[in-house]
């Protein structure tokens, strides 16, 4: 019985020395200094930010909608490769990142320029850099190659703008039709 006290006391104390323990404040980096003139002391603080990654990439206007180029081909000039058409608007082009080097690469193949079966080759439109500092991918049918964009600040901090303008060459004859398809631009940060 007398064992079990002891335990149980023992236990206790022990309790009561982890709660002092517990409550025992931190204290900071500190120096006490008594001789000196000037008497100095120093006490380090430390900091740190945390800076999440992103990529934040816009092709078009600043509003939620898909911009649409469109190329208006004189009846006169159809086929004429001397009368290339420029398309109607010019697209804002904005790229922000801090993970390093971006690639920039162009995509038709989910939806190929076509009017029913009939098809214009993407490689029929050209991308023309117009202000800015982010070269366009030339568009084909399908994947593009990638177009690296360099970094501005730093090794891995990237803010550029650009302006796009499009071109449809006009080299060949097509039938009759409105022809639609859709490019997807992807930019990729390693």
């Amino acid at each position: 019985m007398k064992n079990v006290r002891a335990i149980r006391g023992l236990a206790l104390t022990s309790l009561a020395s982890l709660g002092l323990i517990a409550v025992t404040p931190a204290f900071a980096e500190s120096q006490f200094v008594t001789t000196g003139t000037p008497t100095v002391a120093n006490a380090r603080l430390n900091f740190q930010v945390n800076v999440p990654r992103f990529l934040e990439f816009r092709v078009g206007s600043a509003n939620a909608v898909v911009d649409t180029v469109v190329f208006d081909v004189a009846a006169a000039d159809v086929g004429n490769a001397a009368a290339p058409v420029a398309g109607d608007i010019t697209v804002d082009v904005a790229l922000r990142g801090n993970g390093g080097a971006i690639s920039l690469s162009a995509d038709t193949s989910a939806d190929p320029l076509n009017s029913g079966a009939d098809t214009i080759p993407f490689s029929a439109i050209s991308t023309t850099l117009d202000a800015g500092t982010i070269n366009a991918p030339v568009l084909t049918d399908g994947a593009s190659a990638p177009v690296a964009v360099a970094v501005t600040s730093g090794t891995r901090v990237t803010n550029r703008t650009a302006t796009w303008s499009y071109e449809f060459n006009n080299a060949a004859v097509y039938g009759a039709g409105t022809y639609a398809g859709q490019v997807v631009y992807t930019a990729t940060m390693p």
